[in-house]
């Protein structure tokens, strides 16, 4: 189902202030979620038109399954039936440098897509790799080589970090991807004034001079304050006058926030466009009271039509010391043998597992060939 509720907003304690800040600008739309486990019911084929070209089932097909958001985001449920198949079919080819852009978060997350979770490769060799061992998923993260310094898990720290290069991705097509996304989620009432935003889809160039508005911003939140599948929040300001854009477009996916303001509603070409325009920005939402977090903030041009090549990434996590060096145990292939972890000067792999997953001598030492079989693997 894709259930739409007005839920209480919450914001991290720290940002309470800029959530305020932002909500006496903006007020939300109901909030979309797309792991319901049902999708609604749609509308019979022969009855539909496609919102983003205009022409019914006369003229074009409505055989392909259309998601609303993309389903490498891990939305699984949310479909439109609004969309043709000639229309999917070419902002389907968007998602495969949205694919690429988001990579690194949907991996870390474990997000579960069409072919279910991720792996994540650089420059040719994968460094993590989703794998299930006795019904528990678990994710390997690997060094492409042992002396390789592109990781570094500190156990005494916690502290873990990684850089990768992504492969190439054009970061326009990353902008219309999310876009597309936005545009789909809204109601008709309001998407009937975005009729140059659909045009701008469907263009192959665009002056790259008038394309200011191609920009997100990206908060990232902690691991473990992650979610599975997208959850969208759609804001419109109260005050039809006020020069500020008129929605405000939030996608919550993996461990990031993706916001940005929509492009080209009719009223606001008249209004704001071609003007300075500052309006507020939304901190990370939580439909439940939030964790103390302190999240990354970015803000990303995305309107370059040129390929973006070997962009070098740098992810982190955290893991409780106290714990690793209580629990934390380290397995030596040599010597088919357990060791503490401050046996070891530099690690070549570690594991990714729930949260308060134990396992037992044996099934460490299972897990320990498992790890060394899909290594192995990277080798050849």
């Amino acid at each position: 189902m894709e259930p739409t509720q007005h839920l209480l907003m919450h914001f991290p304690p720290n940002l309470e202030k800029y959530g305020s800040i932002f909500l006496s600008a903006y007020q939300p739309l109901p909030v979309l979620f797309s792991d319901a486990g049902k999708t609604v019911k749609l509308k019979q084929k022969s009855l539909r038109v496609c919102r983003f070209c205009g022409k019914g089932s006369d003229r074009v097909n409505f055989r392909k399954k259309a998601h609303k958001i993309p389903e490498l985001l891990g939305n699984r449920y949310m479909l439109s039936d609004f969309e043709c198949d000639t229309c999917n079919e070419k902002f389907g080819k968007f998602e495969n440098d949205l694919a690429i852009y988001c990579a690194p978060m949907l991996a870390m997350q474990g997000t579960r897509g069409k072919e279910g979770r991720r792996s994540l490769a650089s420059k040719g060799k994968k460094i993590m790799i989703p794998f299930v061992f006795d019904g528990i998923e678990l994710t390997l993260i690997t060094k492409p080589d042992p002396d390789d310094d592109s990781m570094d898990f500190n156990h005494d720290t916690g502290k873990n970090s990684f850089r990768f290069s992504k492969n190439a991705y054009t970061p326009v097509k990353v902008y219309k991807a999310f876009l597309k996304a936005a545009l789909s989620c809204l109601p008709e009432v309001e998407f009937k004034y975005y009729s140059y935003a659909v045009r701008f889809l469907h263009e192959d160039s665009w002056d790259e001079k008038n394309m200011d508005f191609a920009k997100i911003t990206l908060h990232t939140v902690p691991m473990g304050s992650g979610h599975h599948a997208p959850v969208i929040f759609i804001y419109k300001k109260r005050d039809p006058q006020a020069a500020i854009p008129t929605h405000i477009f939030v996608m919550r996916f993996a461990n990031c926030y993706v916001q940005f303001m929509l492009p080209f509603y009719d009223p606001d070409i008249i209004q704001i466009y071609n003007k300075e325009v500052a309006y507020p920005v939304c901190p990370p939402v939580f439909t439940t009271p939030s964790p103390d977090i302190s999240p990354t903030f970015f803000n990303v041009d995305l309107h370059s039509f040129e390929k973006q090549k070997a962009e070098e990434v740098n992810l982190s996590f955290d893991t409780d010391p106290d714990i690793l060096k209580k629990n934390g145990v380290v397995y030596d292939h040599q010597t088919d043998t357990f060791k503490p972890l401050d046996a070891f000067e530099s690690i070549a792999s570690a594991v990714m597992a729930p949260s308060h997953t134990s396992f037992t001598n044996e099934q460490l030492g299972r897990l320990a060939k498992v790890i060394q079989e899909l290594n192995e693997k990277q080798k050849i």
